[in-house]
């Protein structure tokens, strides 16, 4: 195999996951900002500014995402390549990896709702009074339920795209 055909083999296996991630950051941005719309101006530049940021975020919090990816293919036996251990694998981590971008949208219309701001400083200063803060949390919300929405939604869409 040469290195043109092993890089387009591991764009393949990644393409899946980054796909899923620039959606979902898109969907949670696009759902904030017409969230928000009232307070916005009609110039383009209030509407297209931070989709145009947070795409270049988005890439640069990818690319540490994909590392953890390409780790499983360049660990496993050439000869298990494609086989069915692989395969299961592969999308073990992609429901797992399509759960985590529902509940991290989930989780930042929540926070938006609250602190009118996505993720920040509010955010890691929670994870301080952790304790308190997963309390609040569970009384606040209807977490079981979200979560079991949640992984059925992730299952769907596995059954769906594969």
């Amino acid at each position: 195999m040469t290195f043109a055909q092993s890089v387009g083999a591991f764009f393949r296996r990644l393409k899946p996951f980054i796909l899923l991630f620039l959606l979902t950051q898109f969907l949670v941005r696009l759902a904030l900002t017409l969230v928000s719309a009232k307070d916005l101006s009609f110039h383009p530049a209030d509407w297209l500014v931070p989709f145009f940021t947070g795409f270049w975020f988005d890439i640069v919090t990818l690319l540490p995402i994909l590392v953890v990816f390409l780790l499983f293919p360049l660990l496993l036996p050439v000869s298990w390549a494609g086989k069915r251990f692989d395969r299961a694998v592969g999308l073990s981590g992609f429901a797992i990896f399509l759960f985590l971008m529902v509940v991290q949208g989930v989780s930042e219309y929540f926070f938006w709702d609250e602190f009118t701001t996505r993720f920040n400083f509010i955010a890691v200063d929670y994870l301080v009074y952790t304790q308190e803060v997963i309390q609040n949390i569970m009384e606040s919300y209807p977490v079981v339920p979200l979560l079991a929405g949640i992984g059925l939604l992730a299952v769907g869409g596995l059954v769906a795209v594969f």
